[in-house]
């Protein structure tokens, strides 16, 4: 970003923003995030870069939704889709469609929006009156949703993709009370990753490889 400006490369001041936007998500300053989203979506029109908006709907969407907004959110994220698609964006594609179907189980179930991510101060229910019939509907459409973008992105080589497709399915399968299946469609290894801290092991200058108390007999022989 400071690159970026210092020499006025507006792709750059792009990028920057793009990661100053997605650390805003996962921080909660979503106020924060829509901000560097519209900053950045300034600098994609001068650009006239697609990709460069593409990005913008998912910082914005993500944001919108956690905030309690999710009639911007359900705009971001179904733009977002349709720019992602026109250039052939695979990988933001999924992301939106993943979260996308999220929004969807999370209206029909008329629980708060992002009411999983407690640590967001996510907003009290809204009570917005959808009926049994059409939150049906919702959750059905949701989960399929979430079905096709789960079964793209496992024929992906991209780590996050595929994390990103299994946690959406498990999330509409929560929000649809299917909590043993939920349970199963959560990563192994991000099951896994809840001790990862009491396993770190940090070399120190003069250490060897071999060292490792953690790693695999196969691994130290390397």
């Amino acid at each position: 970003m400071d690159f970026g400006v210092k020499h006025n490369v507006l792709f750059a001041q792009a990028l920057g923003l793009e990661y100053l936007g997605e650390n805003a998500v996962h921080a909660g300053d979503f106020v924060a995030g829509i901000e560097y989203a519209e900053r950045e979506r300034e600098i994609a029109a001068t650009l006239q870069s697609r990709e460069r908006r593409g990005w913008t709907h998912y910082i914005a969407a993500q944001c919108a939704f956690y905030s309690g907004d999710p009639t911007r959110a359900e705009r971001e994220f179904v733009e977002g889709i349709t720019l992602a698609e026109s250039i052939g964006e695979l990988r933001l594609s999924s992301l939106l469609k993943g979260s996308v179907a999220v929004l969807r189980a999370d209206q029909a179930s008329d629980c708060r929006a992002g009411g999983v991510s407690h640590g967001y101060d996510a907003p009290a229910p809204t009570g917005s009156g959808i009926d049994g019939v059409d939150g049906q509907r919702l959750l059905d459409e949701a989960l399929q949703t979430a079905l096709d973008n789960f079964q793209a992105g496992e024929t992906s080589d991209l780590v996050y993709t595929r994390f990103e497709g299994r946690r959406c399915l498990a999330a509409v399968r929560f929000r649809r009370g299917e909590f043993e299946r939920r349970r199963k469609a959560t990563p192994m290894r991000l099951r896994q990753n809840a001790v990862w801290p009491q396993r770190i092991w940090r070399p120190t200058r003069n250490s060897s490889p071999n060292a490792n108390p953690h790693a695999s007999p196969a691994r130290r022989r390397v």
